[in-house]
Parts: structure tokens; C-alpha cells; sequence
């Protein structure tokens, strides 16, 4: 366990050491984002933490997929809908991999492996997909608002939804699969 400094931060095992050949600045802003990193990592921080993790995953993901889709339209010339569809690839493994490792850290093991957390995982996302995609399709004309309000509102939702999902149904610890099926 990490212990936790005079500022509050949990400071991970050896964050103070100076990696050789590094300037002392870049040294210390590195030891500063391990500490800041194993903080918001940490199990003590419960339901709002991963809240927290899980903004933060989706954020990453987000400037993930707008940065390959747009580079390799604009910068690469490909054509706009194969670098979204690679774009949007990348960002759901990016997303995956940050939900596996980053948002539901926990003491004890994850109660599904790998494959079968990917095999619930991927149903989820391609349902958010097609859920706003309909949303956005249907509901601006049906109640009379911008398609940017809809937008707003799935994506709300089914944030939420995920977020609930991936807790209960897929990241889940060991102990909990009893206690939610």
C-alpha cells in the first residue's frame, strides 16, 4: 500500500527517486504525476473515485479517437470514414484497457478474466453507439430540439448506464459476483 504524504498524496514506491541522466525539473514533475496517479488510484476513494477514473477514461478516449480520426483524414488523407472507423477502434481498445487497469483499481482479483470481461465489455459499447446514433436520428424532430441537446442527453445516459454496467457486470471483483446476479 502507498503511503500518503504531508500534502494528502498517495506517494507510490520509490516516487522520490531521481531517474539517472534526467534533468531535476523533469525528475520531480514525474515523481509528481506517479504520486498524483497512485492518489487517484487508490481503493479508498470508493464509488467517487472511480466516478472520478472513469471521466477520466472517457476523456482519454474521447481525445484519443478525435485525434487519430482527425489526423489521419486531414493530415493523411484518408478517407474521412475509415479514419473514424480506425480512430474509434483504437479509442474503444484505449477505453477497455484504462476501465482494466486504471478505473476499477481494487485490492482483490477481478471475478471474470480477460476475454470475458471484453465479451460483456464490447456488446456495451457498440449498444452506446447505436443508442445515440438512434437518438440523434429520431429524437430532434420528434421533440423539436437541436440535435446537440440530444446528443447531450444520450450521451449522458448512456455514460451513466456504462458506468453502471462495467461496475456491476464486467470489472467487478470477485465478491461481487454472488452478491449482483
Amino acid at each position: 500500500m502507498a503511503s500518503v504524504s504531508r500534502r494528502g498524496w498517495a506517494e507510490g514506491p520509490r516516487s522520490d527517486v531521481i531517474p539517472a541522466g534526467k534533468s531535476t525539473a523533469f525528475a520531480k514533475a514525474r515523481c509528481r504525476l506517479m504520486a498524483a496517479v497512485a492518489w487517484i488510484r487508490s481503493p479508498e476513494f470508493g464509488l467517487i473515485g472511480q466516478g472520478m477514473r472513469f471521466a477520466i477514461a472517457g476523456m482519454t478516449a474521447s481525445v484519443v479517437s478525435l485525434g487519430l480520426t482527425i489526423t489521419l483524414a486531414q493530415g493523411f488523407g484518408l478517407p474521412f470514414e475509415a479514419a473514424f472507423a480506425i480512430g474509434y477502434t483504437i479509442a474503444v481498445m484505449t477505453h477497455f484497457t484504462l476501465q482494466r487497469v486504471f478505473v476499477w483499481t481494487r485490492h482483490e482479483e477481478f471475478a471474470l478474466p480477460v476475454h470475458h470481461q471484453l465479451a460483456r465489455y464490447l456488446p456495451i459499447a457498440v449498444c452506446n453507439y447505436a443508442t445515440v446514433a438512434l437518438a440523434i436520428a429520431l429524437l430532434p424532430h420528434l421533440l423539436h430540439v437541436a440535435a446537440l441537446v440530444v446528443y447531450l442527453g444520450a450521451t449522458a445516459v448512456v455514460t451513466v448506464m456504462s458506468f453502471l454496467l462495467f461496475r456491476t457486470r464486467v470489472f467487478h471483483a470477485e465478491e461481487l459476483v454472488g452478491e449482483h446476479r
